[in-house]
């Protein structure tokens, strides 16, 4: 997966966990949960160490708003091109 990509999914997560929904929202911690033991994660440390840090910021109340965008669903996006 390029660099670009890469980024363009942390961006994504990254304004996802900036909102107190997505923290809650079981649709981000899905993402996130997937995203540890995936390819980019074991390939690359930093990504490695961004999503556990925000898997521990998570306090899931529910498992989804159906908001529209849904940001998790958005980071993914760029994982599968």
């Amino acid at each position: 997966m390029s660099a670009k990509s890469v980024k363009a999914i942390e961006s994504k997560l990254q304004e996802g966990m900036s909102l107190e929904k997505c923290r809650k929202c079981m649709c981000m911690k899905g993402t996130l949960d997937y995203l540890l033991s995936s390819a980019i994660s074991k390939d690359n440390p930093e990504f490695h160490r961004k999503v556990n840090h925000w898997l521990k910021e998570m306090k899931t109340e529910y498992d989804c708003l159906g908001c529209e965008p849904c940001i998790p669903w958005q980071a993914m996006e760029h994982y599968e091109r």
